[in-house]
This record gives C-alpha cells, structure tokens and sequence, in this order.
C-alpha cells in the first residue's frame, strides 16, 4: 500500500515558494570560515556548500518552513504521523492435541497498537480471533468425542503478519480443517494506521464499481490458466450453475502487494474443485483505481 503521508507532502512543498532561512545560511558560511583557508580548498569548499545547503533546506522545509506557510502542511503533520502506530502480534496462547485418529495444533494471535486512535481496532481484532478461534476449538473437541476412532479429524490454525508498513496493517488468520475431507479458509484483518480504523474491501472505494471490474478481470484470469492447462478448473461453465463464480463479494478476502495492486483470495470450495486449493489472483490496480476513494489512490 503506498505512504499517503509521502504523497500529500510532496504534492504540498510543489505549491510552496521555499528559500534556505538566512539564520541557517549565515550558520553554514560561518562553518566553511572555520576551515583551512588554503587556495586548493575553494572548490571543496563550493561543493560542501552545496551540500550543507541541500541539506539545510530539507530540515527546514519539513520542520520549520511547511507548518507556519502552510495550513494545509501544518493540518496533515499534526494528523497524519511520519511514522504511524506501532502494531506488534504476539503468540497469546497454543492449542496442542494429538491421538491416534484426531491433531489439534493452534497459534492464536493478539495485536497490540500505540495510540488511543488505534483500540477499537485493535479490540475489534483481538475478540474476533479469540470468538472464532474458540469455536473452532470446541467444534473439533465435539466431533472428536462423537466420531471416536471411527474417523480422523484435524485442526490447524496458524497467522501470518502480510503487512506492517508506516500507513498499513495486514493480518491474516489460517485455518485448516480436515474431517474426511479437508477445508482451508482465512480471515484478513486490515487496520489502516494513518486513522486507526479497520478496513474491508468496500471501504477502499467510491461506489460499487469495483466489484464487476475486478470480478470480470478474474474471471479472464481464470480462462486464462485453463486455456492453458487442463490441470487448471475454476467454476465458470459448471455442471450447476449456482458453482459458478460471478462477482466478489462486499467482505471478500484481499490484502496488497508491494506494488499496490489488489490480490483477492478466495477459501478453498469458493470458486474451484479441492485440489484447486485457496486461489489467489492479483489485479493490477489499473483495473479499480478509477474507483478508489482519493484517500487510497
């Protein structure tokens, strides 16, 4: 996801007429004084000057400069934070079960954030993993007292931190389930820091637009791959055509790349046979960004 701080600072100082404070130009003339006044040391001292301008005006433009010319700059250096809230996610408990015929192996997450703007999201997070995470462990104690020895089951729960970046947080739940069969599913979290809130799919845009876009550009994608192998099956032209795959949903599953594209995950049965497993697919943000709030362009 890329820095919105970065960007509407820079797009502030392009508007503002910035000189070096003559306070700190006469500091760096009085600095190059200090130095050996020899003739072979001119050009040297030219090229320091230079420099020790350059550098000056950065520190002045960002801590002296933007904020007295600039409401606009003041107002964003005052709400948005160069760095934003710290996020760490700790291993709060583990669930370990193992007999012949049943696994049980669980690593339940809790996020703990700086900054009061931060704890309803925070709190959102932490009761949601723990609710759900607690009935899936109850569910797989049932099923292993009602099917005894006469069926195998397992549990495997697991996260992973995608993001945790200045401006955003990406957590992502795993959970496995196999009785007979097994199941994969995920849960993603998303706080964006710069104003603490948890973020879903549709927050990100404008109107619901998005949602034909990039259904229709996965759909290509997935003619796409098995067009070009067999191996390949999504469900576009099912045997019954409730299978079939047509658009996302609202809360669908997504979390971004490095580059700011959007990958959308689906659980394992979504939108394909099992041995398909949990498809992913990236859509290049030039396929949504018309649609995107400005806050996330």
């Amino acid at each position: 996801m890329p820095n919105r701080f970065d960007k509407k600072l820079k797009h502030e100082i392009k508007k503002e007429p910035i000189s070096v404070p003559r306070d700190i130009d006469n500091m760096i003339d009085a600095l190059l004084d200090e130095l050996p006044d020899k003739e072979q040391t001119v050009i040297h001292h030219f090229r320091l000057r230079t420099a020790l301008i350059s550098a000056a005006a950065v520190v002045a433009i960002v801590f002296f400069i933007l904020p007295n010319v600039s409401p606009n700059i003041a107002y964003a250096m005052s709400n948005l934070p160069v760095i934003g809230p710290i996020v760490k996610v700790i291993t709060v408990r583990n669930y370990f079960y193992s007999d012949s015929t049943h696994e049980l192996e669980a690593e339940i997450p809790s996020v703990e954030i700086s900054g009061e703007d931060s704890k309803d999201a925070e709190k959102y997070i932490n009761e949601n993993v723990d609710e759900m995470t607690k009935d899936l462990i109850a569910e797989f104690y049932s099923e292993a007292d009602e099917y005894g020895d006469s069926a195998h089951s397992s549990l495997k729960i697991n996260y992973d931190v995608l993001t945790n970046s200045d401006s955003w947080f990406t957590l992502r739940l795993n959970i496995f389930m196999a009785t007979g069969s097994g199941n994969t599913n995920y849960k993603i979290y998303h706080i964006d820091k710069l104003s603490g809130k948890i973020v879903k799919i549709s927050d990100l845009f404008s109107d619901d637009g998005y949602i034909d876009s990039i259904s229709s550009d996965i759909q290509r994608q997935m003619t796409e791959q098995m067009q070009k192998s067999s191996d390949n099956v999504y469900w576009l032209d099912a045997e019954y055509p409730e299978w079939n795959f047509s658009k996302i949903n609202e809360n669908q599953n997504f979390y971004f790349t490095d580059n700011g594209d959007i990958t959308i995950v689906f659980d394992k049965y979504e939108v394909a046979p099992g041995f398909m497993g949990a498809p992913e697919f990236t859509v290049s943000k030039q396929v949504y960004e018309m649609f995107l709030k400005d806050l996330y362009k």
